[in-house]
């Protein structure tokens, strides 16, 4: 009966903890865009192309996207503020991960794209944001691999 019991127990613990570590959560854009950083000849710009993904080696889209960055606060003087970013993307976590999760998916996925850089501070912000979104995926698929 004891060894039913343990069974038991750990089939429910295991059920638990792969729940927690295998929900799937959806593509999130990083932030809204602000309608401030649009101005009139951008109106109907496509920022992002049909995979969700910021378009590359476009300015307007490059001056839209370093504008949003900084009145984000993440973009700044110095460059960016990886700190901010990584508390914005744990924010997008919330409600699919405990903070343990949320604060591990956020610091590795940024430490992935920590080195990409483009031509301006806008091409860059493109960039960082593309690589955060796949890089985002791909350590979400490690964490759903890991709890099966």
């Amino acid at each position: 009966m004891e060894t039913l019991t343990k069974l038991v127990l750990c089939i429910i613990l295991y059920s638990c903890c792969k729940e927690t570590f295998a929900r799937s959560t959806q593509r999130t854009y990083l932030d809204p865009t602000d309608p401030l950083c649009y101005s009139k000849d951008n109106e109907n710009l496509l920022v992002y192309d049909e995979n969700g993904f910021v378009i590359e080696e476009n300015e307007k889209v490059n001056e839209l996207m370093r504008c949003q960055w900084e009145k984000n606060g993440v973009l700044c003087e110095n460059g960016i503020d990886f700190y901010k970013l990584q508390r914005m993307l744990e924010a997008h976590l919330t409600g699919h991960y405990n903070n343990y999760i949320r604060t591990y998916l956020a610091s590795k996925t940024i430490e992935d794209c920590y080195n990409v850089k483009g031509k301006n501070n806008g091409d860059t912000c493109v960039k960082l944001y593309n690589c955060l979104q796949k890089r985002l995926a791909a350590n979400l698929k490690l964490l759903e691999d890991e709890a099966e």
